[in-house]
């Protein structure tokens, strides 16, 4: 009893125990009075002014829809306030109207409209939660959340599920790639729609790898071509815009060639060069008889793309020269494809470039030669990417010439000439620090020669003094600059030599005492700096022929097949099938790519073609 003389209100029972907006709500107790002249009635925190009944044991009255789901009804009479009494109520089933946007981006603002949303609850797009900004009864404010799918949105209010409400969600589109399939560092081209303009907030995927992005526009990305694992022939490329990704398409993987006759080179002629570019794919110096000519040779990643030389001096009136005899290559930093050899027409001398991009571009070294001076060239490039050609011939001795901003100027590096077979090409090959290493066959005393040149001054030492040595010299540097060279000893029936360059001085072993081996020897060393050498092994018989009013003997040679010798276990091993398609290999050159595949090139002699193999 409270100090008026009036009881305390107090509430012994609701019914029902868990209500619903808008409906009666019964509350039964004791001391309500009959006729109270103040009466007020708090429902979940919300007045409750709609009383249907009111007597002093029970009263009838509506549940407002300002009440919250949960919490407390009491009420008072004349004043006198009763105790709370713990309330819930049952949420109504929430009811969408509409969701603007109709079409929106992930973090983009929806505003969505209906009724009986009371005041929180929990809402997804697509079956993925959100966070609301703002949740009134009627009204919802909520940024479509990361990784949302397309379909609709629902709202949950005290486990009761709306309507589902279609809602449109901008995911990009990616239409097109190009190009599809391209070598690492190049641009690739990605065109669709809503991909936004913010590359921040998304990113691109190559498999499982993600490029570097140039350029990012709503419709258009520009990527660098990442270097992808070659053990897959595509990967699926797409775009990820705020979480949602975008479809997928292929891109294909640049693969290495396949080995065996290569057909864009056509017939063949008998020799050839190759390089690696930096993109760790072979390219081929050659000649063909039937193709055009002079050409060089790159593999794309899809397919052998040939650079076809051409110049108004490679004909004379009505009579096309054939342009490759001795052809040799370098490649240097940028990409740049140099290459050098013979008009065989009129001996004159020929510097081919490649450029990076596939420009193909001709000069004269040397002007035409009725007397025949040179007979083989070799280009070399230094770490500038200056190009140099070495040339021999028989009253030319080891000439050096170089490119400048004023044309090729010419250094004599060994003067001895004479009498003899001075064909073979003098080895060059350059350094670090862009010193020359020239591995020279000296034709007069038969003799294997080195050239260098320190403190500004040339500096010629012999190897090894023969007689009869040097034929088919290849000069290679280790990684710490050290020369070694490979060379053919003819002085009995042919056997494979090498020499290597130590503190001490100049150390020659033999490698391969077998008849007939090593005319055509290319020496390369691999990442641990050990020696891999291929070269061909044949028969050889005399034939007299005339040559310039006299005459000589010229060997024929039955090839017998290529070999590989490597030091890389430590002693020299022999593999006498290096490529075991063709018995007939000629000439064969080596590179190897920066996955260390040891790719050779050769002439199929019985074939006429040109043929690419790799060592196992």
């Amino acid at each position: 009893m409270c100090g008026c003389g009036q009881e305390k209100p107090r509430i012994t029972q609701l019914d029902p125990a868990k209500g619903e907006y808008d409906k009666n709500l019964i509350i039964k107790g004791e001391h309500f009075m009959n006729y109270p002249n103040q009466k007020a009635i708090t429902i979940n925190g919300a007045d409750a002014p709609q009383i249907m009944s009111w007597s002093d044991q029970m009263i009838t009255v509506m549940i407002p829809r300002g009440a919250a789901l949960t919490g407390k009804v009491h009420l008072s009479a004349d004043g006198v306030a009763s105790d709370p009494v713990d309330f819930s109520i049952k949420a109504p089933a929430p009811s969408l109207q509409e969701a603007t946007p109709g079409r929106a981006s992930v973090g983009q603002l929806m505003t969505i409209k209906g009724k009986n949303l009371g005041r929180e609850g929990k809402i997804s797009f697509g079956g993925v939660a959100a966070t609301a900004k703002s949740w009134t009864d009627t009204t919802i404010e909520v940024p479509v959340p990361e990784a949302a799918a397309p379909g609709s949105i629902v709202v949950n209010v005290g486990g009761q599920e709306s309507n589902p409400v279609p809602f449109e969600l901008i995911v990009p589109v990616l239409n097109s790639i190009s190009p599809e399939s391209a070598l690492p560092g190049r641009v690739v081209t990605l065109k669709g729609v809503d991909f936004g303009t913010d590359m921040r907030s998304g990113k691109i995927v190559f498999g499982t790898a993600e490029p570097q992005i140039k350029s990012w526009t709503d419709t258009k990305i520009e990527v660098v071509a990442p270097d992808l694992p070659d053990d897959r022939e595509d990967v699926s490329v797409g775009v990820i815009v705020k979480g949602c990704p975008s479809n997928q398409r292929k891109f294909k993987v640049p693969q290495p060639p396949k080995t065996g006759i290569i057909s864009e080179a056509g017939m063949a002629f008998e020799f050839q060069d190759l390089v690696i570019d930096p993109d760790g794919f072979p390219q081929i110096a050659c000649s063909s008889m039937d193709m055009g000519g002079a050409m060089i040779l790159s593999w794309n990643g899809t397919s052998w793309a040939p650079t076809v030389f051409s110049d108004p001096s490679f004909k004379s009136g009505n009579v096309q020269h054939f342009v490759g005899w001795s052809m040799h290559a370098a490649i240097d930093q940028q990409g740049n494809t140099h290459a050098t050899c013979l008009d065989f027409f009129d001996s004159g001398v020929v510097y081919l470039k490649r450029s990076a991009d596939g420009k193909p571009h001709v000069e004269r070294i040397v002007p035409s030669m009725p007397q025949r001076d040179y007979f083989a060239v070799v280009v070399g490039v230094d770490p500038k990417g200056v190009p140099a050609v070495t040339l021999t011939g028989e009253r030319a001795g080891l000439k050096l010439f170089t490119r400048t901003d004023k044309g090729w100027i010419d250094e004599t590096l060994d003067a001895r000439g004479g009498e003899g077979d001075v064909s073979a090409p003098p080895d060059i090959v350059y350094d670090k620090q862009g010193t020359p290493h020239i591995a020279f066959f000296e034709a007069q005393a038969t003799t294997l020669s080195y050239v260098t040149k320190g403190d500004g001054k040339w500096s010629v030492t012999v190897v090894d003094p023969g007689p009869k040595v040097g034929d088919g010299a290849s000069i290679a540097l280790d990684s710490k600059g050290n020369p070694a060279i490979s060379y053919h000893d003819f002085s009995g029936t042919g056997t494979l030599k090498v020499a290597t360059k130590g503190p001490s001085g100049w150390k020659v072993e033999v490698v391969d005492a077998t008849p007939g081996a090593a005319r055509h020897t290319s020496l390369k060393f691999d990442a641990d700096d050990k020696m891999h050498i291929i070269y061909d092994v044949s028969d050889a018989t005399l034939k007299e022929i005339e040559f310039q009013g006299k005459k000589v003997n010229q060997a024929e040679y039955t090839p017998k097949g290529l070999r590989h010798a490597t030091n890389a276990s430590g002693a020299w091993k022999i593999n006498e099938k290096a490529d075991a398609s063709s018995p007939s290999g000629w000439r064969p050159v080596l590179g190897i790519d920066k996955k260390g595949r040891k790719w050779f090139a050769y002439h199929d002699l019985k074939e006429k073609k040109l043929r690419l193999g790799m060592l196992k």
